[in-house]
């Protein structure tokens, strides 16, 4: 690291997560009488009752403390790794089925991580999964956190109020996943409500013989629930040239936004594309405010992103026919802190006197086609057109135009708005 930092020094505050990430494996072991687990942070009175009441068998390896013990090592990737081994030692025929890293990886450079992984990948049941806990913003912890378990759905973080500029580059975990073999991501979460502002929450699978190895379906708990709303009717392809348009212009791990509805298809297919995606469905949020008869706002958990993450692609799919004009500003408003100077929005707009009642499910293909879960039909008083979507996008240009484009489902038009401040 380029700064020593006094870790007996800093202060240290219990702050409360919501973690769906733990929520996931929970599920995942409440099923068996024999899961093994390896804790690699401290040990924890709380952590070892969670899991013995799961009869699971649990071993902490306390590979945190022992990491910021060794502060001016953590630059010589060779000598880290090499006194890594020693510290790890030999577990002999002990294999696990779940591996808790925690924050460990953002205090390792990406080499020193793929090591980790492989040495971590032969400690591994076929099957078996691995948490870990991202930061992705530029500054962190001024060292790896503790986690204590509070039951199925919380976890208890002891974070330090000392924060620093990361040392090593934000763990690129597409890339990573290129470079070890036989894991996959299964899930990735990221300001769900309750979850602290700028933590991920990533689930790796081991899979070490795809013929052989079921991926398992998930629970209500694991997962957030799609949301079809009143979808009617057969699912309809719809070509995009201005998805694949778009997506080629963008460079290597582009960052994301997907504002559409709950979708764990279209997150696997864009995670191909890149890892630094976010996901946040606002519409059924403020649906909810409507019914409940409140004012329309955008709550504080709401798109509620670190202070450095800045898009390049927003993904708003059809919402924006659904908004009235104020909620629209005021998207875009709290958006215009994370936006670049070109930063695009990809919007899907209904032309004519009829369009669905609700936003539409979208399901990815690929990053040039879709299918359409369609709804009921209504009569449109006021149809949205891109000159009133630029009255209150503000800052953005119309950039280009897709209609009656050959495999365009009739009906829908698709625009590229591109930031503008000049």
């Amino acid at each position: 690291m380029n700064d020593i930092v006094d870790t007996a020094s800093i202060i240290r505050t219990a702050v409360e997560h919501r973690s769906p990430g733990l929520t996931a494996v929970y599920n995942e072991m409440k099923g068996s009488k024999d899961h093994r687990v390896l804790d690699l942070g401290p040990s924890s009175a709380k952590n070892f009752n969670f899991f013995t009441q799961l009869s699971c068998k649990i071993r902490f390896e306390n590979l945190s403390e022992w990491l910021m013990d060794r502060q001016e090592e953590l630059a010589d990737d060779a000598l880290l790794r090499q006194e890594l081994a020693d510290y790890l030692g030999d577990f002999g025929d002990n294999r696990f089925d779940l591996i808790l890293t925690w924050d460990i990886f953002n205090y390792l450079s990406l080499a020193n991580v793929e090591w980790l992984i492989s040495k971590l990948k032969s400690l591994c049941q076929p099957g078996a999964v691995i948490h870990m806990i991202k930061y992705v913003g530029q500054k962190i912890p001024a060292c790896p956190q503790s986690f204590r378990i509070i039951d199925q759905y919380k976890l208890q973080t002891i974070r330090a109020s000392e924060w620093q500029t990361r040392a090593h580059a934000n763990l690129d975990t597409a890339r990573l996943l290129k470079q070890i073999q036989d894991f996959y991501m299964e899930r990735s979460y990221l300001n769900h409500e309750g979850m602290l502002p700028g933590v991920m929450e990533q689930v790796l699978r081991f899979q070490p013989d795809k013929s052989l190895t079921v991926r398992p379906q998930g629970s209500e708990e694991l997962h957030d629930q799609e949301v079809i709303p009143n979808a009617s009717g057969p699912r309809l392809r719809h070509k995009s040239e201005a998805f694949s348009t778009v997506f080629n212009r963008l460079g290597t791990q582009p960052t994301v936004l997907d504002l559409g509805l709950k979708n764990r298809h279209n997150t696997d297919v864009l995670y191909q594309r890149t890892a630094n995606l976010y996901t946040e469905d606002i519409y059924h949020e403020l649906q909810l405010q409507i019914k409940n008869g409140a004012p329309v706002q955008l709550k504080a958990h709401m798109l509620n992103f670190a202070a450095d993450v800045r898009f390049d692609l927003i993904l708003v799919w059809d919402l924006l026919n659904f908004l009235e004009a104020p909620a629209i500003e005021m998207l875009f408003n709290r958006l215009a802190p994370h936006l670049t100077n070109n930063t695009v929005v990809h919007a899907v707009v209904y032309s004519g006197r009829e369009m669905p009642s609700a936003p539409q499910s979208f399901t990815l293909n690929n990053l040039g086609e879709f299918e359409i879960a369609g709804t009921e039909k209504k009569v449109c008083s006021s149809p949205v057109t891109s000159s009133r979507l630029l009255k209150m996008m503000r800052s953005f240009r119309l950039e280009q135009t897709y209609m009656f484009q050959p495999g365009m489902q009739r009906g829908i038009y698709e625009y590229l708005f591109r930031r503008n401040l000049t």
